[in-house]
Formats: C-alpha cells, sequence, structure tokens
C-alpha cells in the first residue's frame, strides 16, 4: 500500500518535468529519483508536458471547460481522514513573492546598502558652498569654502590668506535673510595663509556667510565691507 509520502512524492515528480517546482521540492524530487515508482510519475509528467503542448494548437471541446472545473473541486475531507503534509501546488496557497524570506531579506540588505551609502557620502563628501572674493586678486585666498560639518554648524576653510597687520584679525559672520550680520568667531590664518573657522549655525537654507576685517577682539557688527562672502543654499 502506497504511503502518505509516496503518494505526495509521486505528485511533485509528475510536476518535475514542468518545471513547476520550487527549488527546495526539486531537491525532494531529486533525492527521490532511486525510486522506480518516482521515475514512473516523471515519465508521466514528461508525457504531460508533451500533450499539453500538443493541446495548444488544437481547440477544445466546449465541455472541456465544465470537467476542468468538476475535476478543480476538492474532495470531501471526514473528520477521520489523514491530514497530508506534504507541500501542494495549489496556486491559492502559494506565498506571493514579496513576502517570501529570501525577498524580504534582499530588501532589507538593500536599505541598509542605501542607508550606509547616503551616511559615506555625507561623511567623506560632506556639502560644501563656493565661496566668492570681492576684493583684489592679490588679497583673495586662493582655496576657500564653506563646508557642512558635525554637530549643526557650518565651516568656513581657506587657503592662501594674506596676513594682516598689527591689530587686525579676519571675522565670520552669518546672515539670515532679513536680519543683521550675526557675530562669529575671529581667525587669523597660520604661517602658510591657511585658516580655518566655525560658525555656530546650520546650513539654513537663504543664509549668507561672509568674512571682514576687524580690529583685534573683534566686532559686533561689520566695520568693514565683507570680501568673501557665501550663499547657502
Amino acid at each position: 500500500m502506497m504511503g502518505e509520502r509516496d503518494q505526495a512524492m509521486r505528485e511533485l515528480a509528475e510536476l518535475y518535468p514542468l518545471g513547476g517546482l520550487d527549488p527546495e521540492e526539486r531537491a525532494a524530487v531529486e533525492a527521490y529519483l532511486a525510486s522506480e515508482g518516482c521515475r514512473d510519475a516523471i515519465k508521466r509528467g514528461r508525457m504531460i508536458a508533451y500533450a499539453l503542448g500538443e493541446s495548444v494548437a488544437q481547440e477544445p471541446p466546449r465541455e472541456l471547460r465544465a470537467r476542468v472545473l468538476a475535476a478543480a473541486q476538492p474532495p470531501s475531507v471526514s473528520a477521520q481522514a489523514p491530514v497530508v503534509t506534504a507541500p501542494t501546488r495549489r496556486a491559492d496557497i502559494i506565498t506571493p513573492w514579496w513576502t517570501r524570506p529570501a525577498w524580504l531579506a534582499a530588501a532589507a540588505a538593500v536599505v541598509v546598502v542605501i542607508f550606509a551609502a547616503t551616511f559615506a557620502h555625507q561623511w567623506f563628501w560632506p556639502r560644501t558652498w563656493a565661496v566668492a572674493c570681492s576684493a583684489a586678486p592679490a588679497s583673495c585666498p586662493s582655496a576657500t569654502r564653506v563646508v557642512a560639518s558635525s554637530g549643526n554648524q557650518l565651516r568656513f576653510e581657506a587657503q592662501g590668506m594674506a596676513p594682516l597687520p598689527a591689530g587686525k584679525v579676519y571675522q565670520a559672520w552669518y546672515i539670515r535673510a532679513g536680519a543683521k550680520p550675526t557675530p562669529a568667531p575671529t581667525f587669523s590664518p597660520d604661517a602658510n595663509g591657511n585658516a580655518t573657522v566655525t560658525l555656530p549655525v546650520g546650513a539654513e537654507k537663504g543664509l549668507t556667510v561672509a568674512i571682514t576685517v576687524e580690529p583685534q577682539g573683534g566686532s559686533q557688527a561689520p566695520t568693514t565691507k565683507p570680501f568673501l562672502v557665501a550663499s547657502i543654499n
């Protein structure tokens, strides 16, 4: 007498040639190929596949639909009937591809990659803004930029800034639209003309960063016209 497992494996074997199995089911059928009954089931499956291919070119009889629908009705199962636990291929219980663990894991991996790429871009390639110089070319730095720094701050960086006479310093300012300039720290370039100063303000859209020359100790309002200006947008 054929056991439930044998019956289930033969049903899977008949679907094997049709390509209707998932990888786990294919592996189970291939491991069962040593069975004569399984080989017979595969032969029947190949005959079914061939018959299906041949039937495409022929017009089906009118009564075929009724017979197919009748055959598709599940048989009534009594309370004493054994429960078959073998995998099935019924279309109404196939798990949608987007809910399968492999797809969920792949989607999670994509999210992680996007997050990591965004973090790396912000860390290694932070947002920067160009600085315009309105002074004479000889007084303009060779390189300047404003960088979005960590902690909701902006950082002014410059190379080749001209030294100032005694009693004078550079001072940074940030100016919100329609508001007066807010003083930021003063600074002096090193022997190579390099200078960096941090402004206690984030990258607010419409903000202006400016650099002026002020008396030692700084000013509460600019005493000279800004010669370095960057617009944050």
